[in-house]
């Protein structure tokens, strides 16, 4: 299995609202395509991209959060399904509305969290309540892990275990059964073992155009074999 992880897009539709929230002068719909089109040349069987779609949700209002998504979706997810490679996707922080919370992501988008079984490997893709710094899953959510996670399973979550509350019920239930856990939220490119599995994360695809804060903008691909789980970064911009 070969597939490419990509996190924290934080699209804006404009030029201008690419100025208004980034404060700098670019195209941000011809990165995305830019992004979409060297992911094909990659030829990865899917991708997943975990949150952070949205530049601002949490502080924007709806109209404007559906005309990101609207655009990501056009710029990126149909080009790449278009391909023939189908693109897996959670929400994340800056998905989410006070008001409205993860309506506009799932009329768009469908479920946040959810499970698909692929080559043998089952791929959880889950979304618990989330936090600027910390996120917290509810009872319903650590039940459903109980259920469905089963041995050579891998984890798509936007936090980093390390931002999980309740981390020591996570690790009881996966411990011997997850091979990989997967993460953005912290615009870092990194590797920690300390669980007895590769816990990655990713830094921001946004990174090309909000160089405020973390890692350059990466594109990771990772490559899963029965001796388990390797990955390299590439740049987002080819």
């Amino acid at each position: 299995m070969r597939f490419i992880h990509v996190t924290d897009v934080h699209t804006v539709s404009t030029d201008r609202e690419c100025r208004e929230f980034y404060g700098v002068s670019l195209n941000p719909r011809m990165r995305l395509l830019k992004a979409a089109k060297w992911i094909k040349k990659l030829d990865p069987e899917f991708v997943v991209v975990t949150g952070d779609i949205a530049a601002m949700a949490d502080k924007s209002y709806a109209d404007r959060v559906l005309g990101w998504y609207l655009t990501f979706r056009e710029f990126f997810v149909v080009p790449l399904e278009r391909g023939g490679i189908k693109v897996f996707l959670i929400p994340g922080n800056h998905d989410v509305n006070k008001s409205f919370g993860l309506d506009v992501y799932k009329a768009l988008f469908g479920q946040d969290s959810y499970f698909v079984d692929i080559d043998g490997t089952r791929l959880i893709f889950i979304t618990p309540k989330m936090r600027t710094r910390k996120c917290r899953p509810t009872d319903e959510l650590i039940n459903w892990l109980r259920e469905i996670v089963i041995p050579r399973s891998i984890i798509f979550s936007h936090y980093p275990l390390s931002q999980w509350k309740r981390k020591e019920e996570i690790l009881d239930i996966i411990d011997g059964n997850v091979i990989g856990f997967f993460s953005g939220h912290l615009h870092r490119n990194s590797l920690r073992l300390d669980n007895g599995f590769p816990e990655v994360q990713t830094s921001a695809l946004s990174g090309s155009w909000w160089n405020l804060w973390g890692d350059e903008g990466s594109i990771r691909i990772v490559r899963v074999d029965q001796r388990g789980i390797s990955s390299k970064i590439v740049s987002a911009g080819g």
